[in-house]
């Protein structure tokens, strides 16, 4: 079927489960396969096509990754490409200030706006020399900003889309063919994907092992550090004490000096591979197809997303789902940051760029264009939470874009006002900044100003600790556990990291893989010579489920049940609210079910354990629920396991396990995508309990205490925020501080996203404190940029909690306060 308008001559089942739309788009169909999929989130729902314009349109999605992944990858010419464009690095200021130059002009001089035929021309070939220059760009700086040619390709992708519709579709609506676009992007994403895999196994010189890194490191020109590894240094030439060399069939191999052989490193330190540790080009250019499929693919669900609906803009599942397959992918990526130094900032950057996509994939679509300002008051109603979050990260994160967007703006309006006279509209600019600008503006003046800095600083924090903190200070602790283990007996350790591993399980930030690899360096390092790798392998997984398990048991029973009784705790976890009435109603089945087992699996350990100890659930079902957990140990395991085995000497010059490494890379990625599938699993079986179970989840009894208690905290907060709001009174003390918090903050947060590398030392499980730190954890802060940012955070913190304390002073000071609080110093006990 080629008409879009199907759905409206398809049957409607409104008894149908609910999970990829609202209650008025459900499909009747669900007699196949394709659409029990499709309600699984496995494969986006595919809109009916005929078989040329399919074809048409897979071609169309295909050839521009295709040249992407040929021109920046090692599946195709990118390790040349590389070489070819090392010359050019010395003019990269130019290009970057020519390409500033076109772009700057191009929108001063209001070029989208050029009506006749040669302005156009130059319109379009001023934008096709800016995006092939911004490309070029990617490859010359590949070795500097490896990430920046997946993160390009990410934000081109929806440009090309758009110059397929007008290619081939012209009369086509923005929307019908967005939404076209879901079946042709997965199957290409499916197709690279299967391409990248068969590659990888083709040759062994395709997979990631030691020789592979130092092969694309030294193609790509990255730097070796030998800081660490002196005796890696040819003291000849004070390069490497290996170089690379052609072999029969032409493929450069890694020789070593002063042996014979290829494979023959006695002339080399084995540990002299880590001199390209912090080169994270070479593994960019292994990895690059893959990075281009998941962004195929998430841009096929989003377009399934976008699918035209009968009543609302968008329903809430689409919505959650977009969102929280992003925030998944950063806090999976925190938790593998110590894989690879620079690893958090490259996913970062790359969801940063999906989100980017998204944005300019929906802009036109009829979903959005039609009655705009009625689209955005029900989307504002809809998601108003999911805005204020939305607001927040956009002016943590996005401030100097923002700035350098107003600037801009402010300079267009100024060419604007001085060529007024050379324009054919009678109308003359007004203001500062543009229309546009001065509109976004107007809706800006209207938030909340002191909840959107609140908030702003809140996920600044939250940020600072998930990349640096935990993610710092978890490698340091567990290196250094794994340091002192090493001459004791294997029962003193299985001890000591079960002791350990509980410690942390206990702490709410700390995610269970870090605390699974150490177990598996660990464990199947003592445990290596009684029992073998194999032996050692399956001897730490008892080991650690059983930590799992009794983790969960003082989570629930110890930290749960305990303060269940406490109605601010209950309040916290909004124990009333849909989501967790839904999660009782799964966890309360005395059955081993799948949701049941998809959510003890798939979410965060702490707080789902702690859960459920405040529903006061039964202990022993929920330990039987959580034992399918072994999917998510078994690969971080393996893991820590395969670090261990690539790090052993060799034995007449062979290595016990040759490929150790190649497992290590197969199973980080397995730990990465397990860990993904089951939150977004989890996730999913919320929504769909939700939309199918509504009647059980009202049956469950409303807790009343917690629902006086929000009720009276809505009342406090509106309070809290009418007195201290900026549009209401004059600029007090308390702004002042509240401003400082912001500022520094937004400092603090940038520099470590822009210039992480220079704040802190780049620390693994695998390192030691006295090697990498010179026997002192405080040498985690490189001088003095380090402790600058840490000045800076301690500035924002500080600063925020004056203002809390001199706001709740001025709530209980204000004379309506007494209608409110029970008592006038209430509200001084806790920021609001």
């Amino acid at each position: 079927m080629s008409e879009l308008d199907h759905d409206a001559e398809m049957p409607q089942d409104l008894t149908e489960p609910l999970i990829l739309d609202s209650e008025d788009d459900v499909r009747g169909d669900d007699s196949g396969r394709l659409s029990q999929l499709e309600r699984l989130m496995i494969i986006p729902r595919m809109e009916p096509m005929t078989v040329p314009k399919f074809l048409l349109l897979f071609f169309a999605c295909g050839i521009f990754p295709a040249l992407f992944i040929l021109a920046y990858s090692a599946l195709g010419y990118g390790e040349y490409l590389a070489v070819w464009s090392r010359p050019y690095r010395e003019y990269n200021d130019l290009l970057v200030g020519v390409l500033l130059g076109i772009a700057t002009s191009l929108y001063l001089f209001d070029a989208h706006q050029w009506t006749s035929r040669v302005g156009r021309s130059v319109f379009c070939i001023c934008l096709c020399c800016l995006f092939v220059g911004v490309a070029f760009w990617a490859q010359v700086n590949g070795n500097a900003m490896p990430h920046f040619s997946y993160c390009v390709f990410s934000i081109y992708i929806p440009f090309w889309l758009r110059m397929v519709k007008y290619l081939f579709f012209p009369k086509k609506t923005a929307n019908d063919f967005v939404i076209w676009l879901s079946g042709p992007l997965f199957t290409v994403a499916l197709l690279i994907f299967v391409v990248w895999i068969w590659w990888t196994r083709l040759d062994e010189n395709n997979s990631w092992t030691a020789e592979t890194r130092i092969i694309y490191s030294n193609q790509a020109g990255c730097m070796p550090d030998f800081s660490n590894y002196p005796q890696c240094q040819n003291p000849a030439n004070n390069g490497t004490c290996f170089y690379l060399k052609e072999d029969g069939t032409g493929r450069p191999r890694v020789n070593y000096n002063n042996t014979d052989g290829f494979d023959n490193t006695d002339g080399c330190d084995p540990d002299c591979e880590h001199i390209y540790d912090k080169c994270l080009h070479s593994f960019a250019l292994w990895i690059w197809p893959m990075l281009a499929a998941t962004s195929m693919l998430f841009l096929s669900f989003v377009s399934s997303f976008l699918r035209p609906q009968h009543k609302s803009i968008a329903c809430p599942a689409t919505f959650l789902k977009v969102w929280i397959m992003i925030f998944l992918t950063m806090w999976v990526s925190a938790e593998i940051a110590e894989a690879s130094p620079g690893l958090f900032t490259a996913m970062c950057n790359f969801v940063f760029s999906l989100v980017f996509a998204v944005i300019v994939l929906a802009i036109g679509t009829n979903t959005l264009d039609k009655n705009s300002e009625i689209a955005w008051k029900e989307i504002s109603s809809n998601y108003e939470s999911f805005l204020e979050i939305l607001k927040s990260l956009v002016l943590l994160f996005a401030t100097i874009p923002i700035i350098f967007y107003l600037t801009l703006s402010f300079v267009n309006q100024l060419f604007r006002k001085a060529l007024a006279c050379c324009s054919r509209s009678d109308t003359r600019p007004q203001g500062y900044f543009t229309e546009v600008t001065s509109n976004y503006l107007n809706r800006v003046r209207s938030w909340n100003w002191i909840k959107t800095i609140r908030d702003t600083i809140f996920w600044g924090m939250v940020y600072m600790s998930v990349a640096v903190a935990f993610s710092k200070l978890t490698n340091i602790f567990l290196a250094w556990v794994i340091d002192i283990t090493k001459p004791l007996s294997l029962a003193l350790v299985t001890f000591i990291m079960l002791m350990v591993g509980l410690i942390m399980f206990l702490m709410p930030p700390i995610p269970g893989i870090p605390i699974y690899m150490a177990s598996g360096i660990v464990l199947v390092g003592r445990g290596y010579e009684p029992m073998g790798a194999v032996g050692a392998v399956f001897y730490t997984l008892g080991v650690v489920l059983i930590m799992k398990l009794i983790a969960c048991t003082l989570q629930q029973k110890g930290i749960g049940e305990n303060m269940s009784q406490s109605t601010k705790v209950r309040q916290l976890v909004a124990i009333n609210s849909g989501p967790i009435r839904a999660a009782n109603l799964i966890l309360s089945d005395k059955k081993i079910t799948l949701a049941k087992v998809t959510f003890l699996t798939g979410g965060p350990d702490w707080p789902t354990s702690v859960l459920c100890g405040i529903l006061r659930l039964d202990l022993l079902p929920i330990l039987l629920g959580t034992l399918p957990v072994m999917v998510s140990i078994t690969p971080a395991v393996l893991s820590g396991a395969f670090l261990f085995l690539q790090a052993l000497p060799e034995t007449d010059g062979t290595h016990p396990y040759p490929s150790a490494e190649v497992y290590l890379s197969a199973s980080m990625f397995s730990t990465v995508i397990v860990s993904m599938c089951l939150l977004v699993g989890c996730a999913i079986t919320v929504e769909r309990t939700m939309a199918t179970r509504q009647v059980e989840i009202d049956a469950i009894e409303i807790d009343e205490d917690v629902r006086e208690a929000d009720l009276k905290n809505e009342e406090k907060i509106a309070l809290f925020y009418k007195v201290n709001s900026l549009s209401n009174s004059s600029f007090k003390t308390q702004h002042f501080f509240l401003g400082l918090s912001l500022v520094t903050m937004i400092i603090c947060v940038n520099l470590n996203l822009f210039a992480g590398s220079w704040l802190f030392e780049d620390f693994k499980i695998t390192d030691t404190i006295k090697k990498r730190l010179n026997g002192s954890v405080f040498n985690i802060c490189k001088n003095p940029g380090g402790w600058i940012d840490v000045g800076f955070l301690s500035i924002s913190i500080v600063c925020v909690l004056i203002f809390d304390w001199l706001a709740c002073r001025a709530v209980s000071s204000d004379p309506s306060s007494g209608d409110v609080l029970e008592e006038p110093s209430e509200v001084e006990a806790e920021a609001a």
